[in-house]
Order: structure tokens, then C-alpha cells, then sequence
């Protein structure tokens, strides 16, 4: 499910402490943190549990008590476990481990003690540390930076497959899949894909990028996206309009104090 606040929530570069902020009410407030192993580069939350790429871990955090979460379990695996992003759903946990080439399934049915049930190899090549990682039904669609990005077949853990593979124009960091349309995140563009067919993915449409490309979240008929600065201080976020997604455009912009690296709306 899906719920619309109304905002736009951007995650940026910025070095923070991890104590309590007192609340405000013109501003986003930080109430709890805690200190993971690796280095936090994605998070997906399922119920009271936060779950964090944590390039060289997967690190579940318990957010019961907002105000002192606690890490409960990780799992790191030199060869299969590096996840930059990642998605749950239910007892499972599904990683982009982009560094290794690998896309990874973790069982989290126990928290405290996650275990590897199955991989597959996804070349990742080189470039951009690629992040993107959505779940439909039975398959994962997952960006693998300069090569592109892939569709796997999830529906035995065990043995997840690659079942398509699509060679993008730019290097695909991140994406945002809705029913079977896939927007990628390709760095210098903004890039939207027909995924009916899960076995012949095609280029429906594209509209160039100011900057890096970095991630991507779609809400209707418009894309939300953000992009990285040449200077490192003046990111962008990109409003498109993609009600036809053969002929995307660019209606606003805002520029970031900062550099954002993930939306969400």
C-alpha cells in the first residue's frame, strides 16, 4: 500500500549526530538513530522493523521504540551479501548487491538470525554503484548500472533466474516500477521501459537529465527524480510529466542545498 502525504522526502549527503532533535513545527525532525556496522546506502521498512543496506551487511534494525531503535541481526557474505538496495516483502529480503555482481535473497523470518537462501549472478559492469531493486508478483526488476538492467524470476528463493535483461543508454542506478511500465534512473536521462513482457523489455520513451540521474518515484502522471551537482551543493529534483510516457518532459525543477540521492512521495 501506498499512502500519499504530501511531501516529497529527500535523502542527502550530510553528516549528522545521532542524539535527538527537539521538534519544530516548520521542519522535519530527527527522534531516534542508531549506529550500523557498514555503511548505510538503503532502508526499507516492514512493520517494526527497518531493514538496511548496509553495503557490506544486511542490518535489521528493531523501530518499535522510535527513540532508541536496536540492531537485532545482520548477515555479510564476501561473496553474496553487499547490498546497496534492497526490497522485503514478508519473511524474505531481496538484495541488489551490485558491487558483487550479485542479486541475493536473505530469510528474515527470524530477525535475529537472517540466513542466505538462494542468488543469481547479475554483471554489473562498471560505473555508478547501482541501487534499484522492485518487486511485482513473482519477479524482481533490478538496475545493474552500465549493463543495464535485469528481470528475475523470484518464485523459487532458492534458485532466483534471470529471465531478461535490457542494455540502457547511461549507466542505471535506480528505478520505480508501476504495473508494466519501468522508469529507470540512467544518469544522464530519465528512461521508461515496457515491461509487459517480462521476457522483452522495450524502450518506450526518454527526456535527458540536467545532472546525474540518481533515483526516481512515480506518483500518477508524474516522476519525481533527483539528480546529483557537478559541485556537490546544488542538487536538483526534476518534476516530469509522464502522462505520455512515449514523450516524457520536464515541468519544474527545484534546486537542493545538498545532493539528493532517493525520493520518495
Amino acid at each position: 500500500m501506498k499512502i500519499k502525504l504530501g511531501f516529497i522526502i529527500l535523502f542527502c549527503v550530510f553528516t549528522v549526530s545521532l542524539t535527538a532533535q527537539q521538534a519544530r513545527s516548520d521542519s522535519i525532525v530527527r527522534v531516534g538513530a542508531c549506529e550500523t556496522p557498514g555503511i548505510t546506502w538503503g532502508v526499507f521498512v516492514q512493520d517494526s522493523f527497518a531493514y538496511v543496506a548496509d553495503r557490506s551487511y544486511l542490518t535489521i534494525v528493531n523501530i518499535s521504540v522510535q527513540t532508541s531503535p536496536s540492531i537485532i541481526g545482520t548477515i555479510s557474505h564476501p561473496a553474496y551479501i553487499a547490498p546497496l538496495g534492497l526490497c522485503v516483502r514478508d519473511t524474505i529480503a531481496y538484495l541488489n548487491c551490485h558491487l558483487l555482481s550479485r542479486f541475493s535473497d536473505v530469510s528474515i523470518a527470524d530477525p535475529i538470525n537472517p540466513y542466505l537462501l538462494g542468488w543469481c549472478s547479475i554483471y554489473s559492469g562498471v560505473g555508478q554503484e547501482a541501487k534499484g531493486i522492485c518487486l511485482r508478483n513473482n519477479l524482481a526488476y533490478v538496475t545493474t548500472g552500465s549493463t543495464g538492467f535485469k528481470i528475475i524470476n523470484i518464485l523459487f528463493p532458492s534458485s532466483p533466474t534471470v529471465i531478461d535483461s535490457f542494455q540502457t543508454s547511461g549507466i542505471s542506478v535506480d528505478l520505480y516500477v508501476d504495473d508494466t511500465i519501468a522508469y529507470i534512473a540512467d544518469l544522464d536521462s530519465l528512461l521508461i521501459l515496457n515491461v509487459a513482457d517480462s521476457t522483452n523489455t522495450c524502450r518506450i520513451g526518454t527526456v535527458d537529465m540536467p545532472n546525474s540521474c540518481y533515483d526516481v518515484f512515480v506518483v500518477d502522471t508524474f516522476a519525481y527524480a533527483v539528480c546529483l551537482s557537478n559541485f556537490g551543493t546544488d542538487g536538483t529534483l526534476q518534476i516530469v510529466n509522464v502522462s505520455d510516457p512515449a514523450a516524457p518532459f520536464i515541468i519544474n525543477s527545484v534546486t537542493m542545498n545538498g545532493d539528493p540521492l532517493a525520493v520518495c512521495v
